[in-house]
């Protein structure tokens, strides 16, 4: 049994319900906790309750790396967007804004509120541009010329602090506490909530708030923070600051270098997501370009979604809204939208299904009156070119040459992102990873589609013609074969100029293997990563392993849930040899070194 019919293994991403919001004038309140989300001022307020009682303007001066930055109600983001403005205007560093949301506002208020304050703010305006849609647990968001980090869930504050305080190591060095009033939001303001606050805070973590409630000021001060009012009249008559007692404080120092053994997606998409958080990254490549599937001219980036409830249907969601998010800056991806026809193994029942599960996240998919599924995210990626683009970062210096594996555990981090080749390396025979043979076709055409069509295969536009693919070899085929079955698919292919044939990695679930390794005894192999088994899902799958991998190298928490973390992790195979043995190769409880 895999991960994909594991009943244990069920899927965590559901639709989440947008905020109800009453507008009066340039005003919105919330009819469910009779609170306003901002006062008349809006961002003058932001810097007079979050900022100005704890210095936040200097210390952001003095931010040189990262600053984390974490709130509790996210609601409608005129906080974000002021604080991540005042960062870009006052540090040379990298903001990571981490923020809770239970009903996030939906498309309409987003942008009247865009409207209102999108000029002063225009970081706002673009957070709006690129939100994600209404589904449940984390996103995460680049923005700002790469220097803000936008993490934010979708979920209850419960649910939120508790993943924080399992997986984020890196501590909080200001907290925004923007809920609603205790009053009328008491959840908010619990006791064991704001203990976590001050368990997650880094030394001399700080914290605001615009209450200045008794039972908060004594419940923030039990968590380890001197509690101080603040005197805000004429607006209101106090809130609240703190700072974190001396002793107290998570901290964790990332690494400054990282090694990564790939130029190909996985590896490229690993060196970018290291070098935005200012990390310097050696990526080796004999030759110094990318190899195996990496290297066709331009491929659709589309979901593959599943709508079966399981935590694999979460992989194909989550890496598909991510890496379209990351890439959609990129002019080597053109964001044209994706079309996926009625077929053999897409039907109208599966259509349905795909509709019925995430049509009430956003308008990102829809059912056309042709029974086909429309997504308005995804497109056509040219991977050589993005993969140049990726590495180009001052940051990242590429190495044409191949990677010399140690006998011992790595000194300097290690990200091995090679393909199928790497299971040879550093003895990781336990893994159950094997190559396949593919195929694509260039055809001209004097009328391409304007974006991927996927249907038994898939077409995209590519220049003044066409992509046509591609096969999927269980056994070795002539070029000939291959090229048959692809323009069998498409008719209307045009006239065939060419075949393109690489090998992909895949594994024995055809899941990646992704994050920290284990040897048999399930011992962490500390400073060793892998980023690899894409099988024919680099493009649309490797930028979200990327920035899964990064972040554990910096302490942060994943952009993914716990689960589909441990799902996608090399230590799998163990488990599964133990109980009937070992798939394409692989050597039953091998060591690592």
């Amino acid at each position: 049994m895999d991960s994909r019919s594991c009943p244990t293994r069920r899927a965590v991403i559901e639709p989440v319900s947008p905020a109800q919001v009453r507008w009066h004038g340039d005003q919105c309140r919330s009819p469910n906790f009779d609170d306003i989300y901002f006062s008349s001022d809006g961002a003058g307020e932001v810097a007079r309750v979050f900022h100005a009682p704890v210095d936040l303007t200097t210390r952001f001066n003095q931010t040189a790396h990262t600053m984390t930055v974490a709130e509790l109600g996210f609601g409608s983001g005129l906080s974000f967007g002021a604080t991540a403005q005042a960062f870009s205007e006052h540090s040379r560093g990298r903001l990571h804004y981490i923020s809770i949301e239970a009903a996030p506002f939906g498309a309409a208020d987003r942008q009247r509120l865009v409207d209102q304050w999108g000029s002063e703010l225009p970081l706002l305006r673009e957070y709006h541009e690129r939100a994600p849609a209404l589904l449940s647990g984390w996103h995460r968001l680049w923005l700002g010329a790469e220097q803000i980090c936008l993490s934010l869930f979708y979920g209850s504050v419960e649910q939120g602090l508790n993943d924080l305080a399992q997986r984020q190591r890196r501590g909080i060095d200001h907290w925004l506490l923007d809920g609603f009033s205790p009053s009328h939001n008491p959840t908010m303001w619990s006791q064991p909530l704001l203990a976590q606050v001050g368990e997650l805070s880094a030394p001399d973590g700080t914290l605001a708030t615009f209450t200045a409630a008794g039972q908060v000021r004594r419940d923030l001060d039990a968590a380890g923070f001197e509690m101080r009012k603040v005197d805000q009249k004429p607006h209101k008559r106090h809130s609240l600051a703190g700072r974190l007692r001396s002793g107290l404080g998570r901290r964790f120092s990332p690494p400054t270098r990282v090694d990564v053994v790939g130029a190909g997606i996985a590896g490229a998409s690993v060196a970018r997501a290291l070098a935005q958080r200012g990390c310097q990254v050696r990526v080796f490549e004999p030759g110094g370009r990318p190899q195996g599937a990496s290297r066709i001219p331009a491929a659709s980036l589309h979901g593959r979604l599943l709508a079966d409830g399981s935590l694999t249907a979460d992989w194909q969601l989550a890496s598909f809204h991510f890496s379209h998010r990351a890439l959609v800056n990129y002019p080597d991806y053109q964001a044209t939208g994706v079309i996926q026809r009625l077929s053999p193994n897409t039907d109208a029942a599966r259509i349905d299904g795909l509709v019925a599960r995430y049509g009430a996240s956003g308008n990102w998919l829809y059912r056309a009156s042709s029974g086909d599924l429309h997504y308005r995210i995804g497109g056509v990626v040219r991977g050589p070119r993005l993969c140049r683009s990726l590495l180009d970062h001052p940051l990242i210096e590429l190495e044409p040459q191949a990677f010399t594996p140690t006998p011992a555990t790595p000194t300097t981090p290690t990200v091995l992102a090679a393909g199928q080749v790497l299971r040879d390396w550093l003895q990781l025979g336990f893994l159950e990873l094997g190559s396949m043979m593919g195929q694509a076709e260039l055809c001209s055409h004097p009328n391409p589609p304007s974006q991927p069509i996927v249907h038994d295969g898939y077409v995209a536009p590519y220049r003044n013609g066409l992509i046509v693919g591609s096969t999927y070899e269980y056994r070795p085929w002539s070029r000939e074969e291959a090229q048959a079955e692809n323009l069998a698919r498409w008719p209307d292919h045009g006239r065939h100029r060419g075949s393109f044939r690489a090998q992909r990695a895949i594994t024995s679930d055809r899941l990646p293997i992704v994050g920290s390794v284990a040897n048999a005894t399930g011992t962490p192999i500390e400073n060793l990563w892998l980023s690899t088994g894409y099988g024919s899902t680099g493009m649309t799958a490797a930028p979200l392993a990327a920035e899964i991998i990064a972040a554990n190298v910096y302490g942060d928490i994943a952009p993914v849930s716990a689960a589909l973390e441990t799902l996608l992790q090399g230590t799998r195979f163990h488990k599964r040899q133990r109980r009937r043995g070992t798939r394409l190769g692989a050597v039953q409880d091998q060591g690592i070194f």
